[in-house]
């Protein structure tokens, strides 16, 4: 049976200043056996702030005991572990995930029906942590429109080579986008301390009409 995965990327800022952060959840769906694999996160170098890199956390890793067994290790425990975080480059990151991504989710007592697969690791959070949390924080210069971030998953299961790509847009205000409600309620006020010179205005304007005619 060949392998199948696809990725999943939450965007929990679609919308952001010049100089905030980008927040990005990423999970991965599917089944079947991986023997090799690789990422690659990419975003336009404009985005980035050089002087305030991005990070990248994973919350699901792998431990190997003493007697070469290999642990499932998730969440908190994991996170404290520096191999958990990686520092983002000017354009992305690449890297390679634990297997443990794409282990069955253990004790898994809900039915899948007679042909479902049984869930994976990799579709679930770890107290209350996505398996993968992307953090970028943005050039406070950075222009006004829509920015692509695209994550590429390669994979292979020793026989077939399978990928999938996921993409979300963040849209980066303008002046005028920043301060539209201060903009609007300087309008309403202005209208507002108007109104008591509106008869003096009109007479003024039918005034100098009178004289053009």
């Amino acid at each position: 049976m060949k392998s199948v995965f696809t990725v999943l990327m939450i965007l929990l800022t679609p919308t952001i200043n010049p100089g905030d952060s980008i927040e990005i959840e990423i999970f991965i769906t599917g089944y079947g056996k991986i023997e090799r694999e690789k990422f690659f996160l990419q975003y336009s170098s404009e985005i980035y702030d050089k002087n305030n890199p991005g990070y990248m956390e994973i919350s699901i890793g792998i431990a190997t005991l003493e007697n070469g067994t290999k642990r499932l290790i998730t969440g908190e425990p994991f996170l404290s572990e520096d191999v958990a975080h990686k520092m983002l480059a000017e354009r992305g990151l690449i890297g390679s995930l634990p297997e443990t991504w794409f282990w069955d989710y253990p004790d898994d007592t809900r039915s899948m029906g007679e042909f479902g697969f049984p869930s994976i690791i990799s579709e679930y959070t770890w107290d209350s942590h996505a398996p993968m949390y992307i953090k970028i924080p943005t050039d406070p210069k950075l222009k006004a429109g829509d920015y692509e971030i695209s994550f590429i998953f390669t994979y292979s299961d020793g026989i077939d080579l399978g990928a999938d790509k996921e993409k979300v847009i963040v849209h980066v205000n303008s002046w005028v986008e920043r301060y539209s409600f201060y903009i609007a309620i300087t309008a309403i006020l202005v209208a507002i301390l108007a109104i008591p010179y509106l008869d003096s205005i009109s007479n003024f304007i039918w005034d100098l009409l009178k004289k053009t005619l």
